[in-house]
């Protein structure tokens, strides 16, 4: 490993001074700045992805409790009638 890092093709030093002098002739490079520092909170969280994702959801879990409730209803109602009905004859 340390005679890897001997015949590495640029040594530490050259790299911080290319760097240094990079840096001093370009100042600020705007092109490396992240997308996400303009990101409103909002937009930045998904807050509204996930709004909608919580809405389908809801309504998805609301439409399967009512099926249920009518199948349940129908098939319990419906077993209950039959029971009275052996019951009276």
């Amino acid at each position: 490993m340390a005679k890897m890092l001997h015949k590495r093709p640029t040594n530490s030093e050259e790299l911080v001074v290319k760097w240094t002098e990079f840096l001093a002739e370009f100042k600020t490079l705007p092109n490396l700045d992240p997308v996400s520092k303009d990101l409103n909170f909002v937009e930045l969280h998904s807050i509204d992805t996930l709004g909608l994702i919580f809405a389908i959801l809801s309504i998805v879990i609301t439409f399967v409790y009512i099926l249920l409730a009518c199948v349940c209803g129908f098939f319990c109602g419906k077993k209950v009638a039959t029971k009275d009905k052996s019951k009276r004859e």
